[in-house]
């Protein structure tokens, strides 16, 4: 195999450590990609005192400290994201938001939400569409693996160049200083942040108008993904959209989607 691919086979602690993440969180590491990830792993191993990198795998493998399980993660995954990126399905949430019925919740789920910045992002677009009254019984969900990025996205306090990215209309939505950014109090409570395995049982029957799970389904293998997506479905409302990220088009939707746009997807009644 070249170095781009699965590193699962054969010798080495790159197929160590990529059998491992791939056995404990389902995601699915390049050989490339887990040679790096063992280079950074060195020094922590040495100052854990493991007398080589493999006995340090064979700890984290093991049930290692949660702050080791935390930085495996964070090394593991990538968390680049941005306020309103891939901003038409933003527009896509705001259009399908305004022809729900009044009378009723509205949630949406950041599936894979890294530092915060996407459910964020989906929230400061939904506030403003929503009576008063309403407003209390809505809900934005932001789940991921990584509790360093959650922290981030609990915080929900950013570099003040983000606003950059916000469109002008939304700005309103968050309060500056001369260095950082944050969502307005009165959203926080609208806000939950939790960690979530994709690949393992959703601890909630909640029904969503629209999930976003955007540039997570690329580290997963075929039929993981397919199970994610399928259980995604399962928990979406009749007519509710899936937002997927650019590289992670569908070419055979489970039963009950439909192609719905560029890289959405509608749940059939």
């Amino acid at each position: 195999m070249g170095d781009d691919d699965r590193s699962t086979g054969g010798d080495g602690l790159g197929a160590q450590l990529a059998m491992m993440v791939e056995r404990k969180y389902g995601i699915i590491m390049r050989s490339r990609h887990a040679k790096n990830v063992c280079q950074t792993l060195q020094n922590r191993a040495v100052a854990k005192g493991c007398g080589s990198l493999s006995s340090y795998l064979d700890y984290l493998d093991s049930g290692a400290a949660q702050e080791d399980e935390a930085h495996l993660i964070a090394q593991v995954t990538t968390n680049v994201t941005s306020f309103f990126r891939e901003p038409h399905h933003f527009e896509r949430l705001r259009a399908h938001v305004a022809q729900l019925p009044t009378d009723r919740a509205v949630r949406c789920w950041s599936a894979g939400c890294s530092t915060g910045q996407e459910p964020w992002s989906a929230l400061t677009t939904i506030a403003p569409m929503i009576a008063p009254e309403m407003r209390r019984l809505m809900l934005v969900l932001g789940t991921d693996i990584d509790p360093v990025a959650l922290a981030q996205a609990r915080a929900a306090i950013y570099p003040v160049a983000g606003m950059q990215d916000i469109p002008l209309d939304r700005r309103a939505q968050f309060m500056t200083n001369a260095t950082t950014m944050e969502p307005r109090a009165d959203l926080r409570p609208l806000m939950r942040i939790r960690t979530l395995n994709l690949t393992e049982p959703f601890p909630f029957k909640a029904r969503f108008d629209v999930i976003f799970c955007r540039n997570t389904l690329i580290y997963f293998g075929p039929e993981q993904r397919a199970d994610v997506v399928r259980r995604l479905a399962a928990r979406m409302h009749p007519g509710a959209l899936l937002m997927l990220g650019h590289s992670e088009t569908l070419h055979k939707p489970p039963a009950g989607l439909e192609p719905a746009g560029r890289t959405a997807y509608r749940r059939m009644a």
